[in-house]
């Protein structure tokens, strides 16, 4: 834009300005401002329903979402749990089978031994008993 554009629009504003009263000018502007804003209100209004229903539909489609979402994951968790108890119950057997093996093997090494009976020292209150009756 030119500085005589500018020259045009600044003429053509101070002509309207002369023609209309500044005041009226006003009362114009804060009625179209009350209401656009009442129009405004009123869209708002009139959408809160809608908006707050479509809330209610999404809530429960996330809802279903979540409980499907969940309940596959316990299944998976089911299952896991069964296949790890049946691992545990073959190597519990197999440890069963293995302690069996060891305790048969001991008690045929055990027999070959010949048990000894120990027999205790006697104590110093015994040795010196006796060695006072042996001097009477």
């Amino acid at each position: 834009m030119s500085i005589k554009s500018f020259a045009n629009i600044k003429k053509e504003l101070n002509g309207l300005k002369l023609k209309t009263n500044l005041g009226d000018a006003q009362k114009r502007v804060e009625k179209l401002i009350k209401n656009a804003e009442k129009d405004f209100k009123k869209l708002i209004e009139s959408n809160i329903p809608d908006v707050m229903k479509k809330f209610q539909e999404e809530k429960a489609q996330i809802e279903i979402m979540v409980d499907k979402i969940i309940k596959e994951e316990i299944k998976k968790a089911k299952s896991f749990v069964v296949s790890q108890k049946k691992e545990f119950s073959k190597l519990q057997k197999k440890l069963e089978g293995i302690l069996k093996t060891k305790k048969a093997t001991k008690g045929k090494k055990g027999a070959k031994k010949k048990a000894t009976k120990k027999v205790a020292a006697p104590s110093k209150k015994t040795l010196v008993k006796k060695a006072k009756r042996a001097k009477k």
